[in-house]
């Protein structure tokens, strides 16, 4: 029974990550953190043509998801993938 909890725990976690990466925009930004380590907004605003504001909405979804993490980094605002996570791994090999 606990083996079956987890099984359905882990596709649940997958499905909300299919469902944030399923916008083109947060798929993008995805691309770009898996090219670099710690991105600030501004710099993932300018490399995808939209505000800070708009990158910032879209990374607080992919972050509810569990695909990235954020960091403080003095006045700005750092991401990363989440490298931590079993389910983030098999998607990002899916990606890959």
């Amino acid at each position: 029974m606990e083996l079956l909890k987890k099984a359905q725990q882990s596709n649940w976690e997958l499905v909300q990550k299919f469902n944030a990466l399923g916008d083109k925009t947060r798929f993008r930004l995805l691309e770009i953190l898996l090219k670099g380590d710690d991105i600030c907004v501004s710099e993932l605003a300018s490399k995808i043509g939209i505000s800070n504001a708009g990158v910032s909405q879209q990374l607080k979804i992919m972050e509810q998801a569990g695909i990235i993490i954020r960091q403080r980094k003095g006045q700005k605002i750092c991401y990363r993938i989440n490298q931590t996570n079993s389910s983030n791994k098999q998607l990002l090999n899916l990606i890959k």
